[in-house]
Parts: C-alpha cells; sequence; structure tokens
C-alpha cells in the first residue's frame, strides 16, 4: 500500500464574510472568522488563509477588508494568516 500523509492539513482557500449589514452568505457559511476557525479545528486544520472577495473598482473598500483580514488573522492566535486582495 502507498504511504499516507500524516502531517498537518493546511486550508489554502477559507474566504472570510465580515458581519457588514449584509449578514451570513447562507446557513453553511456564517459571518465571522470563528465559524471559519471551528470547522477547521473540526476537520484537523491547523493554519488556513483568510481572504476576501474584494469588490471590483473599489480600492477603498478593498483596503478596508484587507486591514480586517490582517486584524483578524493577528488575532487568530497563529491559525491564521492574511492573503490580502
Amino acid at each position: 500500500a502507498p504511504p499516507v500523509y500524516a502531517g498537518p492539513i493546511i486550508d489554502m482557500h477559507a474566504h472570510v464574510h465580515f458581519d457588514d449589514g449584509r449578514g451570513k452568505l447562507d446557513e453553511a457559511h456564517p459571518a465571522g472568522v470563528e465559524p471559519i476557525l471551528a470547522l477547521d479545528a473540526t476537520a484537523g486544520v491547523v493554519k488556513t488563509a483568510l481572504i476576501v472577495v474584494a469588490p471590483k473598482g473599489q480600492p477603498d473598500v478593498t483596503r478596508a477588508m484587507n486591514d480586517r483580514v490582517l486584524l483578524a488573522a493577528s488575532r487568530s492566535e497563529g491559525r491564521a494568516f492574511a492573503v490580502c486582495s
């Protein structure tokens, strides 16, 4: 049998949706970082990238969203890192 990978799992694609008045995307995708980190913990993911879907042609909004991702990653106790748009 081929060897089985037993190392840490790294999720490189977690879109975070902040509660900015739009609410959650749907029942499976609530707003905020904590639901992502909770799902990661359940799945055995030890570190995840946080990224937002920035609106085209709105650099001020993109910058603000990136700032929130940077802050969230800095508060994640090493469980997340930011990927900015």
